[in-house]
């Protein structure tokens, strides 16, 4: 009787101990955030202009990647698909989610084309809440692998509506083209939405069973016992130049991707027990990739850094959150580069061995006042070839194409440059059956013609090699490149630890599944 009584007294004070203890554990939390383009040349762009600027946008220590260094871990990871060397944001994103191999341009698929439970099908699964955040548009590849399983990414009609049969407890971007009927043109919240889909369906009715929508960035913060989805623009969201003119804006309507994320982390968070799973994807960075537009790529990581610092501060309250920072690949080939266009001057060095000689280099490695012009760049290329685009056709000469060059940016440019802008020639790459390559005519691209293959970001690249010598900044394609990409982790206790060495992007994804049980 007394050896039961013991038992019984051990029993209840084990049972007292796990509940405390259980009360006391957090639940447990993963954020991902994706900057989709962001090669290893990308973000050292990010630390020249944070470390050398002169027009105090970033402080050098908010530098956001450094700050990885003291209690944080990172390593190198390969992005290849299951068969192939180079990726697209579709195979990518669906490595990350699925924790396997897949095939290009698959959406939530394995390497035989089968339908995975992704980390955000499993988290939810298990009670957790679960979103999505992107600048681009909800649709796009790298939202979409991990709320719905397609056989190629451009089914985005048939994704809009499996990621509502998924029904995320929050996504935030834009895209409002792929929710109403085929055919339909209408204002909604004062967007001019005009249909992209493909079908007959009205999924933004259909949300409404489930989803509190919203369309502007005062909403974000409005309480709400519903699931919620922001969808806030037609197609893709405004690039970050854009963004960064009209931030203080108070007509402005459209949240910026810092917004967006502090929206989303402080619902989830409120609303979960259980832990919540957040991707978050900076995508425009990788927009200015494959339009060679190093301007607007510098703004776009701006921004991304701005976001990476606030998630930061949080991670600090919220120790048991890991957040992992990584990219899906690296867009354009993108390099700053020393070269022969406007060779330096002999300067008299006091150094005991020089004596009488001038310090001369043989190059020009690269002023870091080329940083700051490159900020002060006043539109996108893509806003700029849109607007000349819509002129009247007797209109759309080289004077004016080098006119708005030289009034958006800080370069000067010849008129026999300028003229190389609006060259064409024969496609010989037609083929019918290929959304890129149906035309008789492309841009004409003097040099690595078939790494250029999208004929608006043909003369956008164009535009780049207008005064891509005066930036030091060289590209190499309109597409991705193979170049691995850095993991950046942080938080989870010492559980970011294991985002080390060399990695590839199946192991990314299956560790941050391992870190939640799944």
């Amino acid at each position: 009787m007394k050896i039961a009584m013991i038992t019984l007294s051990i029993l209840i004070i084990s049972c007292a101990n796990q509940s405390k203890q259980s009360a006391q554990t957090k639940p447990k939390n993963v954020i991902l955030m994706i900057g989709d383009g962001m090669g290893p040349q990308q973000i050292s762009l990010l630390y020249y202009f944070s470390q050398y600027s002169k027009l105090n946008v970033i402080a050098p220590d908010d530098f956001a990647f450094q700050k990885f260094n003291d209690k944080g871990s990172s390593a190198i990871s390969a992005t290849e698909p299951y068969d192939k060397m180079v990726v697209d944001s579709a195979c990518s994103a669906t490595q990350l989610a699925i924790g396997e191999a897949s095939r290009s341009e698959m959406i939530g698929l394995d390497k035989s084309g089968n339908p995975k439970k992704t980390i955000l099908n499993k988290a939810q699964a298990r009670g957790m809440k679960v979103g999505l955040v992107s600048d681009t548009r909800i649709t796009h590849a790298t939202p979409a692998s991990f709320a719905s399983a397609v056989a190629n990414r451009w089914q985005e009609s048939e994704i809009a509506a499996q990621m509502l049969q998924t029904s995320p407890d929050l996504m935030y971007s834009g895209g409002l083209n792929q929710f109403i009927p085929q055919g339909e043109k209408k204002n909604i919240s004062g967007i001019k939405v005009t249909s992209r889909r493909n079908d007959n369906k009205n999924l933004l009715e259909l949300a409404k069973k489930k989803y509190h929508i919203i369309h502007k960035k005062d909403e974000l913060d409005l309480e709400t016992d519903k699931k919620v989805l922001g969808l806030f623009t037609n197609s893709g969201m405004p690039d970050a130049i854009w963004q960064s003119k009209n931030k203080d804006n108070k007509e402005r309507s459209i949240p910026n991707l810092l917004e967006m994320t502090q929206s989303a982390v402080n619902y989830l968070d409120k609303k979960s027990d259980q832990g919540f799973f957040l991707m978050v994807e900076g995508g425009q960075i990788d927009w200015a990739g494959h339009r060679n537009d190093a301007g607007t790529m510098l703004h776009e990581l701006i921004h991304f850094n701005q976001t990476l610092n606030w998630l930061l501060d949080w991670i600090e309250k919220n120790p048991d959150t890991l957040l992992v920072v990584t990219a899906d690949h690296e867009t354009g080939a993108f390099g700053i580069g020393y070269n022969v266009h406007n060779l330096p001057e002999p300067v008299t060095l006091k150094g005991s061995a020089f004596g009488k000689r001038k310090f001369r280099p043989n190059f020009n490695y690269g002023d870091f006042k080329v940083l700051d012009q490159m900020y002060l760049q006043k539109k996108s290329f893509h806003t700029l070839w849109s607007e000349f685009s819509s002129l009247d056709k007797k209109e759309q000469t080289p004077e004016k194409m080098k006119k708005k060059i030289e009034d958006s940016t800080e370069f000067k440019i010849t008129l026999e440059t300028a003229k190389k802008v609006l060259r064409s020639k024969k496609n010989k790459y037609k083929n019918d059956w290929h959304y890129n390559l149906k035309g008789d005519t492309l841009p004409r691209v003097d040099e690595s013609e078939a790494y250029y293959y999208d004929a608006p970001n043909i003369r956008t690249a164009l535009i780049g090699r207008t005064i891509n010598e005066q930036q030091n900044v060289i590209w190499g394609t309109g597409g991705h490149t193979a170049t691995p990409v850095t993991v950046f982790a942080i938080g989870g206790g010492d559980y970011h630890k294991k985002f080390s060495g060399y990695l590839n992007h199946r192991t990314v994804g299956k560790l941050m599944q391992e870190y939640l049980g799944l």
